[in-house]
């Protein structure tokens, strides 16, 4: 009985006609729509409300202090304890909890640096304030300016990552200026974080080269293009759930890209500062 139905089946597929094979081109203005959901990645930039944004020696000592539970006020909490690059830098949870509860969930880190206006309550226009927020939140990191400035000072290793990074040893003063550095620092890692890119992405980018004929087996994306074709919504579109990717967490070094979370700065000394 099976064989009788697979054959049937196989029968029936043979019997479609030519153009039910065939992918109906698009036309001039479905390109169009199409082409304006891209390219992905969007082409790194420097903030230029940040004088470290994009440079190595600052995204290595955000990353290093990322996952440093000494930032925090008792030395158990970093911001990677809620920020967890396995769950696209969220927790998951429906509240984000460190020393206490908050009110909202932990927001995804992923493609932050797109943003313009940052915190669940819009509270800054700058992913650098925002990095120091939750240090200072007593929910959160309950840290201080002081603790954080005498962390950058006397240890060996963050004070020399902070000269390679600022040009200028941690002021011995002014506690304000070396947290507005750290969260500086902790923006210019964050910055790296990017979704890969889908079938979607992938397919308009084939597009975009003039390619608009192609082989059945990008039928997904190409009913994803049309879908977004027919919308022509604002932002950027995803894909449909059946070409759908799970994002994976990334970090974008200049001129180079490497999972987050792998050897770098924060798993090994840094070799002039040793």
């Amino acid at each position: 009985m099976a064989i009788r139905t697979a054959l049937w089946w196989a029968l029936a597929v043979l019997a479609l006609p030519a153009s039910a094979h065939e992918i109906p081109p698009f036309s001039e203005s479905e390109i169009k729509a199409i082409l304006a959901h891209g390219p992905w990645p969007v082409p790194l930039r420097a903030d230029p409300g940040n004088r470290v944004s994009g440079q190595r020696d600052a995204i290595e000592l955000g990353e290093r202090l990322f996952f440093d539970r000494r930032v925090s006020g008792g030395g158990k909490f970093s911001c990677g304890t809620c920020h967890i690059p396995e769950r696209n830098w969220t927790d998951n949870r429906t509240r984000g909890a460190e020393i206490a509860e908050v009110e909202r969930n932990t927001p995804t880190l992923m493609n932050v640096r797109l943003g313009r206006i940052f915190g669940w309550d819009g509270g800054t226009d700058a992913l650098w304030k925002q990095s120091i927020r939750p240090i200072l939140d007593a929910r959160e990191l309950g840290s201080s300016a002081r603790h954080v400035a005498e962390l950058m000072r006397n240890d060996a290793q963050l004070s020399c990552r902070y000269r390679k990074a600022f040009g200028a040893e941690p002021s011995k003063t002014y506690d304000q200026a070396v947290l507005a550095d750290v969260g500086r620092a902790l923006a210019a890692f964050q910055e790296t974080f990017e979704t890969p890119a889908t079938p979607f992405d992938h397919f308009r980018d084939k597009l975009a080269r003039g390619r608009t004929r192609m082989r059945r087996g990008s039928a997904c994306a190409s009913s994803s293009a049309r879908a977004a074709a027919a919308s022509a919504t604002a932002g950027r579109t995803s894909p449909t759930a059946s070409c759908a990717t799970t994002a994976s967490p990334r970090s974008r070094l200049p001129g180079a890209r490497i999972p987050a979370g792998t050897a770098t700065s924060r798993c090994r000394p840094c070799a002039t500062c040793s």
